[in-house]
């Protein structure tokens, strides 16, 4: 085998099919390790690529002749052109697909879309060059074309362009269309969609991918912060949300949007980077102003005197001792939260601290490694 390979696909007996562009058809059984040669002379050897249908049937695309697409026989081995709609011929078949009522749908490189009732091509003619044809679970069908990726309808018989989050921005929850030039189209076992894009590389759907949501300033008005470093749910399970250059912002489940209340633009200017909630209060560490006391019911906000003026980090340990982390070490707060008392230095900013099931206190600091404190008050350095 010399010539340039066109296409390639195993069918359900795991034979692999060759298309190639002058030397027909090749067949790659792997049981004998045998290759077969079907030279294709309806064709002059040149085929476009090669299609198995789900009843496990081949057939071979021409680039050249009178036949747009040849069947093989495979009880002679030959390839034998079919009768076919005029666009068919006359478009070029790039791509085709057995649907699973058993009709054909054919991608044509000059025609658009060939149905066996017609064919399909939007106004603008944008359904152009259709390289790949992919049938989804729900019954519709992935069209792969130079001008992006589209979703057709056999029931309805529309089409549209695919909705992507392919290569979304993190801060975009607008849809995207899908990259242009799809060249194939994969469904994986676990459900994700793959496709190969010419000069654009290759792209994944994730199935998962309709399960979360973004915000951002640039699609939630009532959302400041870019740089988010801590959450925290009330009782009224409203997510609140610390960030360094937004301040405090509130999300709430219920209506499904960032929303207003009372502090918000007290809070706006705050480097905030940790939260504790101590009943209906919520406490926030912020950097160079202290902790800040924030009622969730009233939304009155007040300084907690004598508080370190940097804080990034809270623990309301299983014994009601509350943790607070600095920019060089750790702090404990009196029974009545009227005092703190500085604990250990580190020389280090202590990023979070967690209680394990023991009652040991795990404090992680950014430039000092990973430190415990356990029941028994014994620091340790811990060597990873």
């Amino acid at each position: 085998m010399t010539a340039s390979v066109s296409g390639i696909v195993a069918d359900r007996d795991s034979n692999v099919w060759i298309a190639t562009k002058g030397q027909g058809l090749f067949c790659y059984t792997p049981a004998s390790r045998a290759l077969f040669h079907l030279p294709a002379k309806a064709a002059d050897g040149h085929l476009l690529g090669v299609y198995v249908d789900n009843r496990n049937q081949v057939y071979a695309m021409c680039e050249r002749g009178r036949h747009a697409v040849l069947l093989l026989d495979r009880s002679t081995g030959q390839l034998n052109g079919i009768s076919l709609p005029e666009d068919v011929t006359n478009g070029r078949v790039m791509s085709m697909l057995r649907l699973a009522d058993g009709s054909f749908l054919y991608g044509t490189w000059r025609c658009g879309l060939v149905t066996q009732q017609g064919t399909v091509n939007p106004a603008d003619q944008s359904l152009y060059h259709i390289h790949a044809l992919s049938q989804q679970a729900d019954g519709t069908v992935l069209v792969g074309t130079d001008a992006g990726l589209f979703v057709f309808d056999p029931a309805s018989r529309s089409v549209q362009p695919l909705q992507t989050s392919v290569r979304r921005p993190l801060y975009s929850s607008v849809p995207l269309l899908s990259p242009k030039f799809v060249y194939s189209i994969m469904d994986d076992n676990e459900g994700g969609l793959w496709y190969s894009t010419f000069y654009g590389g290759v792209f994944y759907e994730s199935p998962m991918g309709n399960r979360f949501r973004s915000f951002a300033p640039e699609t939630s008005p009532l959302l400041d912060g870019n740089i988010v470093s801590r959450f925290c749910e009330d009782a009224r399970h409203r997510i609140w949300v610390a960030s360094d250059d937004g301040g405090v912002d509130c999300y709430d489940p219920e209506s499904g949007k960032m929303v207003d209340f009372a502090a918000r633009r007290r809070l706006s200017t705050v480097n905030a980077h940790a939260f504790q909630l101590l009943g209906d209060e919520l406490w926030i560490g912020t950097y160079a102003h202290g902790v800040l006391c924030m009622n969730t019911v009233t939304g009155a906000v007040s300084p907690v005197a004598g508080a370190p003026s940097s804080v990034y980090s809270f623990c309301l340990d299983s014994r009601g001792r509350l943790w607070m982390g600095t920019l060089d070490g750790v702090y404990m707060a009196d029974q009545g939260r009227t005092s703190f008392q500085r604990v250990k230095v580190f020389g280090s900013l202590v990023s979070d601290i967690v209680e394990d099931r023991r009652g040991n206190l795990w404090l992680a600091t950014q430039d000092n490694g990973l430190w415990r404190l356990d029941r028994r008050g014994r620091w340790q350095h811990m060597e990873l």
